[in-house]
């Protein structure tokens, strides 16, 4: 392994300290809050972060027992985690845990619909000359026109224009001029294709679904039911879980914790275990990281 300027190492010493509680300790927001409010400037060859980053030992009996519990926690999320990925990646749905919303649920267009039946973009449109009055064309039988005389086949970002009767995309010389009645399908599409394409290509572009209304309706469908699945947690839960954490550092009593089951769970939990422990003052400031 070859150690650049911007990587860093832990060296595991002793028995004491596990390395499922390190990742939880990094990766909590006690540690973003940390960073955010003391932050640390990295210099090539000068920097010496880890002098600046306070490991936080537990000290007594009812610490040590929260200390366990989080390295218990911790193994849970990493298992659940990429499982989770694995699942909802396949059926075409990419996001980010805790999620607010639904709207931050994207969809792999290409992956959602492989077996939908659906028309491509190739089917729907008519490639044109950049003088061709585009209103002499039957546009039921081509919603979508292609300029792209220079030949562009590696896409970026798309540009967009709305004029009356037509929406056109354009990237470089390249456009894409769009029914309104396509329009929401089309743009779904190319943002999909940007988004989770590696290597965006013209031609792979041309052979991409477009979703029918049904098709997009499902999608809402999905989306709303993967929301409910990883909801953010309620406040009753956020109570329960916190009176967990009180009740281990009053009293040492480990009692169960199968109820903190769910990744937000387990989240909320790794985090308030720390801010218990390192700064309940600051539980406010720190939990809005």
């Amino acid at each position: 392994m070859v150690a650049v300027t911007d990587m860093y190492f832990f060296h595991k010493f002793g028995k004491k300290i596990s390395t499922y509680y390190i990742l939880a300790y990094l990766n909590s927001k006690i540690m973003t809050f940390f960073f955010k409010e003391r932050p640390i400037e990295l210099h090539r060859h000068k920097s010496n972060v880890e002098n600046d980053i306070p490991v936080f030992i537990p000290r007594n009996i009812p610490e040590r027992i929260l200390q366990s519990q989080i390295i218990k926690k911790e193994k849970q999320l990493t298992k659940k985690l990429p499982q989770m990925e694995r699942i909802y990646r396949s059926r075409g749905f990419h996001f980010t845990i805790p999620i607010a919303s639904e709207e931050d649920i994207e969809i792999d267009l290409q992956q959602f619909l492989r077996y939908v039946d659906c028309q491509t973009i190739e089917q729907l449109t008519r490639f044109i000359g950049g003088d061709i009055d585009i209103y002499n064309i039957n546009r039921n039988d081509f919603p979508v026109l292609l300029i792209n005389q220079k030949k562009i086949n590696k896409l970026g970002a798309f540009k967009e224009i709305i004029t009356e009767s037509d929406v056109h995309f354009s990237y470089k010389s390249l456009k894409i001029i769009v029914n309104e009645a396509y329009y929401k399908k089309v743009k779904f599409v190319l943002e999909s294709y940007i988004k989770f394409e590696e290597k965006p290509r013209f031609s792979k572009l041309l052979k991409l679904k477009v979703p029918s209304s049904k098709s997009l309706e499902l999608i809402k469908t999905y989306k709303i039911l993967l929301f409910r699945k990883i909801s953010l947690l309620s406040s009753d839960d956020k109570q329960k879980i916190e009176e967990y954490i009180e009740e281990i550092l009053n009293t040492a009593n480990n009692s169960d914790s199968r109820f903190i089951d769910s990744a937000s769970k387990i989240l909320y939990f790794i985090d308030m275990a720390f801010v218990k422990m390192i700064a309940p003052k600051y539980k406010g400031e720190i939990m809005t990281y």
